[in-house]
């Protein structure tokens, strides 16, 4: 989910008709490269990534969900995590500025993430993925178990959803599809998701909404689509196939999650037989709306 500064984004809308969120990605960019986290690219198999890099200590490989790109998923996190590990935060394919010539699915998403490992010669890694990016964990952890140190998941059911309770999250909306919940069309369709989102509703200048769209949303829209209409057949092939090799696992939880209710986290707690973090006072993104005490639960779990 993308942050606004609105601090300073109200004195430059007063002053002038900039583009706030032109703005808050410059502010996020010097950020970054305060921080020595580069920004990067890579492409092979048909995969083109943008991710970014840096940090010092044992990899963290950290996945976004959707409404997002890596970037700016875990910008409020990564000047503590970048002191503790070497973070890898690639944009998923179809997500920012990645794309692939492969079918739009969850084997594609894994493919390009191990590529990427690969090409960075990452032989064992921690994992910790949000929402989407929890399926696309769980995906990695399927696939390359062995090499995964420690796994987090966070707001995301992952292998034990139910996809058909999907229907529920566009009846909550007011939506015809899941799809029109998630692939965004338009500024008050990107306002209705951040507030679906967050445990607090946001108040948003007006005609900030539509200039987050236009900047962050407006493409990849088919592909996205498609993603999440794959879902249901690949959680079925997952849940049957299991994790060969579990890594030790946490699941972290917003209290007040309104996407995948606390039911579905206690869900998969169950199946991956691990423990789970409660993080009171947040909804589905816990590591934005309590970025201290996520930051302190991930360092905590990832180093003991």
């Amino acid at each position: 989910m993308k942050n606004i500064t609105f601090s300073t984004a109200f004195i430059c809308l007063i002053l002038s008709a900039c583009n706030l969120p032109k703005l808050n990605q410059k502010h996020l960019d010097k950020k970054y490269a305060r921080l020595g986290i580069e920004e990067k690219r890579f492409e092979q198999n048909g995969h083109e990534i943008k991710y970014f890099e840096g940090g010092v200590g044992d990899t963290l490989l950290l996945v976004h969900g959707f409404g997002g790109d890596g970037q700016v998923t875990w910008a409020k996190n990564i000047k503590e995590l970048s002191a503790h590990y070497h973070l890898i935060i690639p944009d998923l394919l179809w997500f920012g500025e990645s794309k692939s010539s492969k079918p739009q699915n969850m084997d594609s998403q894994v493919d390009a993430l191990s590529s990427l490992l690969a090409f960075s010669q990452v032989d064992r890694y921690h994992i910790a993925g949000i929402s989407y990016g929890g399926f696309v964990t769980l995906g990695m952890a399927v696939h390359e178990g062995e090499k995964i140190d420690k796994m987090v998941i966070i707001d995301s059911p992952g292998f034990t959803y139910n996809i058909d309770l999907l229907d529920t999250i566009a009846v909550q909306n007011n939506a015809k599809t899941v799809e029109d919940v998630f692939v965004v069309k338009n500024g008050e369709e990107v306002e209705r998701l951040y507030n679906f989102a967050f445990y607090r509703d946001k108040n948003f200048p007006n005609g900030l909404m539509q200039d987050t769209y236009e900047f962050y949303f407006s493409e990849n829209h088919d592909e996205q689509t498609e993603l999440i209409q794959s879902l249901k057949a690949e959680q079925e092939r997952y849940l049957s196939n299991g994790i060969p090799k579990q890594p030790k696992s946490l699941i972290i939880w917003g209290e007040h999650d309104m996407v995948f209710p606390m039911s579905e986290a206690v869900k998969l707690e169950k199946y991956l037989n691990c423990e789970m973090k409660v993080i009171e006072k947040a909804g589905h993104a816990p590591n934005i709306e309590q970025l201290k005490e996520f930051n302190s639960i991930m360092i905590e779990f990832l180093k003991d």
